[in-house]
């Protein structure tokens, strides 16, 4: 079934990639290797570089993983509860090594626990990134990214720790709360480190989806493999995306899915929802659009929040209500993060004034935050 949907994929990445060739497209969007593997041509064309990029994806995996299962002791040692999710966590389970572009650990502790975990990670010898790099600042964003090594892309390694989940209805990363006390209760702990159940980690995908404003496609695929190859019961998957505010867009994607990609797991899902939000969202609700979409983003898109981004959001939001929220963050974000926004800025009025000229700038179709 999965070698079923990757070639589903891949058939509405080739329509999707217009003159461009499909591995040219893969390689943007992450998933080169996976293309590569489902193609009837699995050897790559002498000189493109692609059998170095795969040696290359294949050794930082193994790393990766190794770092994971260091992680995953010395959190255990601590007696600290964790999950590793999302592309470390999907490796040798729907992903060989060197398939899928794959940036940091995603790691999640409890709320409670988030002290410990910090002070773990620094004792295992990783160091808080620089602020810049960290999304946010200190006290809004929930959670912090670590990394460890001598900054080389193939030996470095970062950790996305996160404690509590990040509010989709707002553009400035901040806390919407912990995770529901059973996502802890239901993690599988069998392999080398833990990992959610497929339910929860469905819904976790589907967050990170809306999160990222549908451009990370890598999750698309990742959603679709998962929902085929494991049970994600809907009396399961849909109170943790209720509660994670992804409901809507869960229904959508998984219409999606069903259609397009043949993902029989995805039918216990109800229909997508009807409605001015739903048929704003449509056009880019097929496979082949979605692809186009991600492709044609400008960079700007992959970087900070656009209009065209916010406008995506504010289709996937569970509650239109909460659009208000959205607009607020982008033309009036609190004081601490304008200050994180611009260090260098002498006051908090300074600071402001900078991200007014910054919007004025950038109102025009580009960044709003």
């Amino acid at each position: 079934m999965t070698d079923e949907i990757g070639r589903a994929f891949i058939a509405g990445l080739s329509a999707a990639a217009g003159n461009e060739s499909v591995m040219a497209a893969a390689r943007r969007l992450g998933i080169e290797g996976y293309v590569r593997r489902h193609t009837d041509t699995d050897a790559p064309a002498v000189g493109d570089g692609a059998s170095g990029r795969r040696l290359a994806g294949r050794l930082y995996d193994s790393l990766l993983l190794e770092a994971a299962r260091e992680v995953s002791t010395a959190l255990s040692a601590r007696g600290i509860r964790h999950f590793v999710a999302k592309g470390v966590a999907l490796l040798g389970v729907l992903y060989k090594p060197g398939d899928r572009e794959i940036a940091d650990i995603d790691l999640w502790v409890p709320q409670d626990t988030a002290s410990q975990a910090r002070r773990a990670l620094a004792d295992a010898g990783f160091t808080e990134a620089a602020p810049e790099r960290q999304g946010g600042p200190d006290g809004l964003r929930p959670g912090r990214v670590f990394e460890r090594g001598d900054g080389n892309a193939l030996t470095g390694v970062a950790v996305d720790l996160h404690w509590a989940v990040e509010s989709v209805a707002r553009i400035i990363p901040r806390s919407a709360g912990g995770l529901p006390p059973e996502v802890w209760q239901r993690l599988d702990e069998s392999g080398s480190f833990p990992v959610p159940a497929p339910a929860d980690h469905a819904a976790l995908l589907v967050h990170h989806l809306v999160h990222h404003d549908l451009l990370h496609v890598r999750g698309l695929l990742d959603l679709a493999l998962l929902w085929s190859a494991r049970s994600c019961p809907r009396e399961v998957f849909e109170p943790t995306a209720r509660h994670l505010g992804v409901w809507r867009a869960a229904r959508t994607i998984a219409e999606l899915l069903r259609r397009d990609l043949r993902v029989t797991g995805a039918a216990s899902v109800p229909s997508p929802p009807r409605g001015v939000r739903a048929s704003r969202l449509a056009p880019t609700m097929t496979l082949t659009a979605w692809l186009t979409m991600a492709l044609a983003a400008p960079e700007v898109d992959y970087r900070e929040m656009t209009l065209r981004r916010l406008l995506r959001r504010a289709m996937l939001l569970d509650r239109a209500r909460d659009i208000l929220g959205l607009l607020a963050d982008g033309l009036w974000p609190p004081e601490v993060h304008v200050r994180w926004r611009w260090p260098a800025a002498s006051s908090a009025a300074s600071a402001r004034w900078c991200h007014v000229r910054h919007l004025a700038r950038k109102l025009g179709g580009r960044a709003l935050a």
